[in-house]
């Protein structure tokens, strides 16, 4: 008999939306989903999504003063402008 896994905890992640938000930008949508295996790289998604969703994963930040948080990994030194 197979020993039961625990479930995982369902995260929230945004999918775009088909209309524009307030603010012109795309409409950003929250969706619960539950993950399973994954290599860091790849994660099967168990449930919450469909084939086709476009999922959010990253922002540019267009304000000329932005500096990353310091204790931001990604942050490094330099400043970019975009």
């Amino acid at each position: 008999e197979r020993s039961a896994q625990p479930e995982s905890p369902k995260i929230t992640v945004y999918k775009l939306g088909t209309k524009k938000a307030a603010d012109g930008g795309p409409e950003l949508i929250p969706v619960e989903i539950r993950t399973g295996i994954t290599d860091s790289i790849r994660t099967v998604v168990l449930e919450g999504l469909t084939e086709g969703d476009e999922l959010v994963t990253g922002q540019i930040v267009r304000e000329s003063n932005f500096t990353p948080p310091a204790d931001n990994p990604f942050g490094g030194g330099n400043r970019r402008r975009f």
